[in-house]
C-alpha cells in the first residue's frame, strides 16, 4: 500500500490518502478540509471513465510473476531427491513442493480479493457518475466522460 503526501493547491494544507498502486479510485473532484474549496487532483482515478477491464487479474499474471520460479526450485528439489535418495533431498523436495502449493493459493486469493475490490470500486464510480451533474463537470474539466453517463 502507497501512502501519498499532497497539499491543496489553494490553501497548501497537507492531505493525505492510501493507494494499492499509483492511483486512487474514486472522484477526482476533492474538496479541501481547511478552506472547503473544490480541486481536482489528477492522481485519482474515476474507474467508469473507461472500460472495465478484469484482464489484469487473470491466474497467468500471477503464474509469470512468481509462481513458475517457485514450481521449477520444486522441481530441481524432486529430480535431485530422485538420483541422490539422500534424506535431506527428499524433505527438500517435500518442503519445496509444499511451499509451492502454498505460493499458488496464496496468489489465487490474492487475485480474487484484488478484483473483488477493483469490481467494488468500479460499481462505486458507476454510481458515481449516475449523477448528470457530477458527469458534466468532469467533461467540462477535460475528463473523456461516455454518452450513456450525460
Amino acid at each position: 500500500m502507497i501512502y501519498k503526501t499532497k497539499r491543496c493547491p489553494y490553501c497548501k494544507m497537507i492531505y493525505q490518502y492510501h493507494s494499492t498502486n499509483n492511483y486512487k479510485y474514486g472522484s477526482p473532484i476533492l474538496t479541501c478540509s481547511f478552506c472547503k474549496l473544490e480541486f481536482v487532483d489528477k492522481d485519482v482515478e474515476e474507474l467508469a471513465l473507461k472500460p472495465f477491464d478484469a484482464s489484469q487479474y487473470t491466474i497467468g499474471r500471477c503464474f509469470w510473476a512468481a509462481v513458475w520460479p517457485v514450481g521449477l526450485t520444486a522441481l530441481f528439489f524432486i529430480v535431485l531427491a530422485i538420483i541422490s535418495k539422500e534424506a535431506w533431498t527428499i524433505v527438500a523436495a517435500v518442503l519445496g513442493v509444499a511451499g509451492y502449493v502454498a505460493l499458488v493459493i496464496f496468489y489465487i486469493k490474492e487475485l480474487k480479493d484484488e478484483r473483488w475490490q477493483y469490481e467494488c470500486e468500479y460499481k462505486k464510480s458507476e454510481e458515481r457518475l449516475k449523477n448528470k451533474e457530477y458527469a458534466h463537470i468532469l467533461r467540462d474539466l477535460g475528463y473523456n466522460v461516455p454518452t450513456k453517463y450525460l
